[in-house]
């Protein structure tokens, strides 16, 4: 992605607004080559340590983001192992610091095996309509 962004999309001030993908290489067998590209080695070097910072500062931003919300990432993590599924709304919940009562799965699959114990309320099917009278004759032939 950190490629693209820079060698595809311009989302870099270092290398600019200029598309440096891999088009040409799907075309040409010999830009298959390894360093085979349609710009130079020293641009190749500034793409890389472009691609390199982008991912720098992402993985930093990440642990950053990671140890500030310690809390919530361990409140989310308890549920997880207390509940084993949890929807958005839930997520949402522990991450606003609220604490949330859910029933236990146990509690769910306990409560699904007591309703199958119970033999299922009778059903009367509707009678399917009678079958349209096609009437005699002979049976249409492809052409």
């Amino acid at each position: 992605m950190a490629r693209k962004m820079v060698t595809e999309w311009g989302m870099s001030d270092k290398i600019g607004f200029i598309y440096y993908g891999d088009e040409g290489a799907r075309k040409n067998a010999w830009l298959e080559l390894p360093g085979g590209h349609e710009y130079s080695q020293v641009t190749a070097e500034k793409i890389d340590a472009e691609v390199q910072r982008i991912m720098n500062e992402a993985y930093g931003e990440t642990g950053k983001l990671l140890k500030e919300n310690r809390d919530k990432l361990e409140n989310i993590a308890q549920a997880l192992l207390k509940y084993e599924t949890l929807d958005a709304t839930e997520v949402h919940a522990l991450i606003r610091g609220e604490d949330r009562d859910l029933p236990l799965l146990s509690d769910l699959l306990d409560a699904d095996h007591d309703n199958r114990s119970s033999p299922p309320p009778l059903k009367t099917q509707p009678k399917p309509p009678p079958e349209p009278d096609l009437g005699t004759g002979p049976i249409p032939q492809p052409g």
